[in-house]
C-alpha cells in the first residue's frame, strides 16, 4: 500500500519488523491444555477476543447466531462489544486485562478462536493471545491475519465474510477432529518456536540493528 502511494519506496530498503510479545502463556508451560477437542454431541465453542464492533465482525457474528437455529455454535466474547452483539445469543465475558487472558480462556475452554475482522489487520494481537494459549484460530484470508495463518497453519482460512459461509465453515471444523488436532499441533509448534523466540527484547534488538545500519 505504501509503495503504491510512494513509488520511490520500491528502490529503497523497506524492512518490516513484527511485533514482539511477552505473554505469560509463552513462558509458562500449559500443564493442562486450554483447548477442547470438538465432539459431535457438543456445541462448538468459539472464543472471540478484543473490542468487537462492526469492523471486527460484530454484525456478522450476530447474524451467524441468528442463522444457527439449532444452537450448534456457542459463541463467547471477551472484551468491549458494540450494540450489535448485546442482544445476540452469545456469552459475554466483559473486558479483560491482557495479563488475565489465560483465565478467560481456561473459563471458556474453547474449541477454537475466531478473528473475523472485515478489514486487513496490520498484525492482530488477539491472534497472538489465542495462539499463546494454545488455541487454533479461524480468520479471513486478508491482511496480516491471513498471512500469519497461511505461514503457520495454526488455524483455518475462512472462505468469505458471508454469515452463511462462515457458519458452514465453522460447523465443518467441528466435524473434523483430525483437522482440528493438526491445527492444535501447529499452534504448539508456533508457541515453542516463534512465539517464544520473538519477544519484546528480540523486537527491540531488531530495531536497534536497523537504526545502526541507517546511521552508518
Amino acid at each position: 500500500t505504501l509503495q503504491q502511494a510512494f513509488p520511490g519506496l520500491a528502490a529503497k530498503p523497506f524492512p518490516v519488523i513484527r511485533h514482539g510479545r511477552d505473554f505469560a502463556p509463552l513462558t509458562t508451560p500449559l500443564v493442562t491444555p486450554l483447548v477442547a477437542t470438538p465432539a459431535p454431541e457438543t456445541p462448538l465453542r468459539v472464543l472471540v477476543l478484543g473490542n468487537i464492533g462492526p469492523a471486527k465482525g460484530a454484525e456478522l457474528l450476530a447474524r451467524l447466531l441468528e442463522l444457527d437455529t439449532e444452537a450448534r455454535i456457542e459463541l463467547h466474547v471477551a472484551g468491549e462489544i458494540g450494540p450489535e452483539l448485546r442482544a445476540a445469543r452469545a456469552f459475554l465475558h466483559g473486558p479483560y486485562a491482557r495479563g488475565d487472558v489465560m483465565q478467560v480462556v481456561a473459563q471458556v475452554r474453547p474449541h477454537l478462536g475466531a478473528v473475523l475482522s472485515l478489514w486487513p489487520e496490520t498484525y492482530s494481537h488477539t491472534l497472538t493471545e489465542l495462539w499463546a494459549c494454545g488455541i487454533p484460530v479461524a480468520g479471513f484470508d486478508r491482511g496480516a491475519v491471513g498471512e500469519r495463518l497461511r505461514e503457520n497453519g495454526a488455524g483455518w482460512l475462512l472462505p468469505d465474510p458471508a454469515p452463511e459461509a462462515v457458519l458452514a465453515a465453522l460447523l465443518a471444523i467441528g466435524a473434523d477432529p483430525a483437522g482440528h488436532a493438526a491445527r492444535v499441533e501447529a499452534v504448539e509448534a508456533w508457541r515453542q518456536g516463534e512465539g517464544q523466540r520473538w519477544s519484546v527484547a528480540a523486537m527491540a534488538e531488531a530495531y536497534r540493528a536497523l537504526y545502526a545500519v541507517a546511521r552508518a
